[in-house]
C-alpha cells in the first residue's frame, strides 16, 4: 500500500471506534491485527447476538461495524436490520464468501457502506476502509464545527439576555396592561382559531436539543438572529406612546408582524411548536388587516402597545429558557398562555357583546 494512502487512512481512522463481528476466531484475529494501527479501538463479537448486546449497551457509540454474514445465533442479515432500528445512519461493512447474486442483492438493499469478499485481501480491504473512514471523519468534523457555531450562538443569546435585563427600557416605559376577560367571541370560535386548549406535551429542553441531528443544530443558530429582531421590535414599540400619528403606529405594528413571521418560520423548522406557530400566525393576520380608524382610540392604542411588548418579552424569555438555559421540563410549556396573549391583543378592538347572565360556560383564560 502506498505510504501516502496509508498515512491518510491513519489520519481518517484515528478516531474510529470499530466493532468486528466474525465467528471464525482466526479471521477475527487477522482483521483485528490489521485494523488496530489505523483506528482508535477494535472490539470483537463472535456472532450477531453478542454484537447487538455490545452495541446497545456501549457508552461510546461504534462508528463502524464490520460484520460477517453467515454466523450462528444471529446472522449478519438480522444483525444489520437490528442495527438499523437503533440508528439509520450506522456505518456498516459486510464481509462475505457468498457468490449468489440474489443474496448479494439482499446485502446491497440493506444499505451497507461496503462489501468485502472472503478470503481476506489486504489491499481490497483498505480500499473500502479508506472510503468509509474518510466519510466518518468528515461527518465528525462537520458536526464539531456545527456544535462550535451553536455554542457561539448560545453565548451571544445569553449575553444579550443579560444586557437586556440590566438595561432600562427606552424612555422607562413600563407596560400597564393587565390580564382581563374579553367578552366578544364564543368559546368555540376562540378554540378553533387560537387553539388555546391544545397545549402539546413536549419533552424537556435537554431531550429536545440532544435529539436534533447535527444539521438541525444550524436551525438553533437562527434563534440568535431572531432574538436580535425581537429586541429591535420591543424598542420600536416602547417609542410608540410618544407618536400620535395613527398611520405611523399602524406601520410599526405591521413591521412587528413581519418580525413575528420570522418567529413562526424559525419554530416551524423544528416541527415541535404547532400551537405557538398557529397563535402567532393568527396574530400576524390580525396586525396586517388592522384598520387605521381603530388606532384613533388612544386608550386602546396604549393597551395594544403594552400587550405587544409583553408578548415579545414572553417570546424572548421562552427562547432563553429552552435554547440557552435548557431548563424547560416541557418545551411547549408556554403554548396556552402565549395563544391567550395573542388572542387578548386582538380582543382589545373587538366589539363588545352582551353574554347571558347565567352563562356557565364562560371563557377561561390562563
Amino acid at each position: 500500500m502506498d505510504q501516502t494512502v496509508e498515512n491518510e487512512i491513519k489520519n481518517y481512522g484515528e478516531g474510529v471506534c470499530l466493532l468486528l463481528v466474525e465467528d471464525d476466531e482466526l479471521t477475527a484475529d487477522l482483521y483485528s491485527e490489521y485494523l488496530r494501527p489505523y483506528v482508535r479501538s477494535v472490539e470483537t463479537a463472535a456472532n450477531g447476538k453478542e454484537a447487538l448486546e455490545k452495541f446497545t449497551r456501549s457508552k461510546d457509540r461504534y462508528d463502524l461495524v464490520v460484520t460477517d454474514i453467515m454466523m450462528p445465533l444471529m446472522d449478519g442479515f438480522d444483525l444489520i436490520k437490528k442495527l438499523r432500528e437503533h440508528s439509520s445512519q450506522q456505518r456498516i461493512i459486510v464481509m462475505t464468501a457468498l457468490d449468489d447474486l440474489n443474496e448479494m442483492q439482499e446485502i446491497i438493499n440493506l444499505g451497507v457502506d461496503g462489501i468485502l469478499k472472503k478470503p481476506f485481501h489486504r489491499e481490497r480491504f483498505f480500499d473500502v476502509a479508506y472510503r468509509v473512514f474518510k466519510n466518518i471523519y468528515q461527518e465528525k468534523l462537520l458536526k464539531t464545527r456545527l456544535q462550535q457555531l451553536l455554542l457561539l450562538a448560545k453565548e451571544k443569546m445569553e449575553l444579550k439576555s443579560d444586557i437586556k435585563r440590566e438595561q432600562p427600557k427606552p424612555q422607562e416605559r413600563t407596560p400597564k396592561i393587565e390580564k382581563h376577560v374579553p367578552v366578544a367571541p364564543s368559546k368555540a370560535d376562540v378554540q378553533s382559531r387560537y387553539k388555546i386548549r391544545e397545549t402539546l406535551q413536549g419533552g424537556s429542553s435537554d431531550d429536545f436539543l440532544d435529539q436534533l441531528d447535527h444539521f438541525a443544530d444550524l436551525k438553533v443558530d437562527k434563534i440568535d438572529m431572531l432574538q436580535d429582531r425581537l429586541i429591535e421590535h420591543e424598542v420600536l414599540l416602547c417609542k410608540l406612546s410618544h407618536i400620535s400619528d395613527p398611520k405611523r403606529v399602524l406601520e410599526s405594528f405591521r413591521e412587528v408582524a413581519e418580525g413575528l413571521k420570522e418567529f413562526v418560520n424559525a419554530i416551524n423548522s423544528f416541527g415541535k411548536f404547532a400551537v405557538a406557530s398557529n397563535a402567532a400566525s393568527q396574530l400576524i393576520v390580525f396586525l396586517q388587516e388592522l384598520e387605521l380608524e381603530k388606532l384613533q382610540d388612544a386608550e386602546k392604542k396604549e393597551l395594544m402597545i403594552d400587550g405587544m411588548i409583553l408578548l415579545l418579552q414572553d417570546i424572548n424569555d421562552w427562547l432563553v429558557t429552552v435554547f440557552v438555559h435548557r431548563s424547560a421540563p416541557n418545551i411547549n410549556y408556554f403554548d396556552a398562555s402565549f395563544a391567550n396573549s395573542c388572542m387578548e391583543i386582538e380582543m382589545i378592538f373587538a366589539e363588545q357583546e352582551q353574554l347571558p347572565e347565567d352563562e356557565d360556560d364562560a371563557l377561561e383564560f390562563f
